[in-house]
């Protein structure tokens, strides 16, 4: 008996019949959603009891905690990805989003990688001009240093590293960046940035909760970038350091963000998507400090409302 004729013959068996069977059940799905054609799609993927649209006490008991507070003022916008069900608090807040900012600039620079007129192993130069001190380690390196554009992108996203995130968006340009504003319907806030930019110097990126929280939607549908560049982005946000709404979270569950701090303004931020099994969300948060709050009261304001919203969505039956 040849042996091997044998073993190449039963793998072919199994490959055989797993193609057999991943096309029955694309067909099973198909037939469905064409015999409910006024449904979403998603019945045809998604089990019906992970199809949560009543987040309404969970709303109630975020919003009696935190409407109200006098020390520091929370924004936040929470979305439920596989109905779409949401809801915010302090919805119609502007707020400085500090470093979350760069997360659109360097998915506009993540596009030109995508339409080769970047790489990520393509070396830039930081010049004296994009040497930050304010948040980072990169401005220790002398002008004339060169690095991937690989590494300033997960300087940029992972560790909020200024001279990475302006070394990055010089490679870009203003038409570049309205694109993808009006993509995501921001053009007026695009044009505002800039206004206020131009005027004096000082852009003026103050977002709601929801407003910011389109980027991550986007990323997390691949609309703006392709699935392979926006799982790319979203892959180095998943290696950010885990503060604010992370350690509530347990560690099993992936968490891909973007954390944000601008100590002049008292802000602190955090957005991302929280991978629950089969209840994938989304979650944006800023808080003001307004009363000398410490470090610590802040963090412990971010572990309530990210636990209380990981154990809603986790254990709703």
């Amino acid at each position: 008996m040849n042996v091997k004729k044998v073993i190449t013959d039963y793998r072919l068996w199994l490959a055989l019949s797993l193609v057999i069977f991943l096309f029955a059940i694309f067909i099973i799905r198909e037939n469905k959603t064409k015999e409910y054609e006024f449904l979403s799609p998603c019945i045809s993927y998604v089990d019906k009891k992970d199809l949560l649209v009543n987040f309404s006490p969970l709303a109630k008991k975020l919003t009696n905690k935190y409407s109200n507070t006098k020390k520091i003022f929370v924004s936040l916008y929470f979305e439920y990805l596989p109905t779409g069900a949401n809801f915010s608090l302090n919805r119609d807040e502007k707020l400085w989003p500090a470093s979350l900012i760069k997360i659109p600039f360097s998915m506009v620079a993540m596009k030109k990688i995508e339409k080769g007129e970047l790489s990520l192993s393509q070396l830039l130069t930081i010049e004296e001009d994009f040497r930050d001190s304010d948040y980072g380690s990169l401005y220790l390196l002398p002008a004339g240093s060169k690095i991937s554009v690989e590494n300033l992108l997960r300087e940029a996203l992972i560790n909020s590293d200024n001279t990475a995130y302006l070394t990055l968006i010089n490679q870009t340009n203003n038409k570049e960046i309205e694109e993808a504003f009006s993509h995501l319907g921001l053009e007026n806030e695009f044009y505002h940035i800039l206004e206020t930019f131009e005027k004096d110097g000082s852009a003026d990126i103050s977002m709601t909760t929801k407003q910011y929280s389109v980027f991550f939607r986007s990323l997390y549908n691949s609309t703006y970038l392709s699935p392979y560049y926006s799982n790319l982005f979203l892959d180095i946000l998943s290696d950010a350091d885990c503060i604010f709404l992370c350690p509530s979270i347990p560690s099993n569950i992936k968490v891909a963000h973007k954390f944000g701090i601008h100590e002049e303004k008292k802000i602190f931020a955090d957005s991302g998507l929280f991978y629950v099994p089969n209840r994938p969300y989304m979650l944006t948060v800023i808080i003001r400090n307004d009363g000398n709050v410490s470090d610590s009261q802040i963090q412990r304001v971010f572990d309530d409302i990210s636990k209380t919203i990981f154990d809603y969505v986790y254990y709703l039956e």
